[in-house]
């Protein structure tokens, strides 16, 4: 059976449009976890000096 040049086209448009939605999706979710892991540690380093570090008296 052989497809038509619209159908071809339409068939590779659909599929690169599926490939670069996924693409994007899976730059964004990997693009947020970072952020999130970076502020948890930032969070966590501030917890510690602020609560392990000795106090200053004068």
């Amino acid at each position: 059976m052989k497809r038509t040049p619209t159908a071809s086209f339409m068939h590779f448009f659909f599929g690169f449009m599926v490939f670069i939605g996924l693409s994007i999706s899976m730059t964004v979710l990997v693009g947020r976890y970072s952020v999130n892991q970076d502020a948890e540690q930032r969070a966590a380093a501030s917890r510690a000096m602020m609560f392990d570090s000795p106090s200053v008296q004068q």
